[in-house]
């Protein structure tokens, strides 16, 4: 594969060379095709082909690391941004409602768009720490695990808390 096919598919279709908060337009990208997905999309394939676009980011984003670290420099490098499609997948992976409720499930992605930066941004324990980890997997898990504390968030605050009051 060419240079500029990997530096294409590590920045998230070029997302990760816009000048300001590539890491927020990778996320808003991925919450945008994941809003379309579960929009127009059969219920019954949302789920699967999340969970696919999930495996392969992080599978390229492993993979293609230790090139794009080489590549551009540096750990971690600002252009490289497949570790925020996964985090921002994940999040929304299944926590957002698919059909049938009183709210179109886009405004669930624009949502999950909001907590996962939340907390790709403020990093809670122990994501500071995770992602001090060698190689590709602390470049990958630090944005997982914010995508997982965001899938909580939304869990509990989205099918708990919010019709415990709209209905309690």
């Amino acid at each position: 594969m060419k240079d500029s096919d990997l530096k294409f598919v590590v920045s998230a279709l070029g997302l990760g060379y816009l000048p300001v908060c590539p890491g927020t337009w990778a996320s808003l990208g991925a919450a945008a095709a994941q809003a379309l997905l579960v929009t127009f999309a059969p219920p019954a394939v949302v789920v699967p082909i999340m969970v696919a676009a999930i495996a392969v980011s992080f599978a390229l984003g492993m993979a293609l690391t230790p090139w794009a670290e080489q590549h551009f420099g540096k750990k971690d490098p600002r252009q490289f941004v497949l570790d925020e499609v996964a985090g921002q997948w994940l999040a929304c992976l299944w926590f957002v409602p698919v059909g049938g409720g009183e709210v179109p499930p886009w405004q669930y992605s624009v949502i999950a768009f909001f907590v996962f930066r939340l907390f790709d941004i403020v990093k809670p324990p122990p994501i500071r720490r995770i992602e001090k980890l060698p190689a590709g997997w602390g470049v990958m898990l630090d944005d997982v695990f914010a995508g997982v504390y965001a899938a909580v968030v939304l869990f509990v605050g989205l099918c708990m808390i919010l019709p415990a009051v709209r209905y309690g």
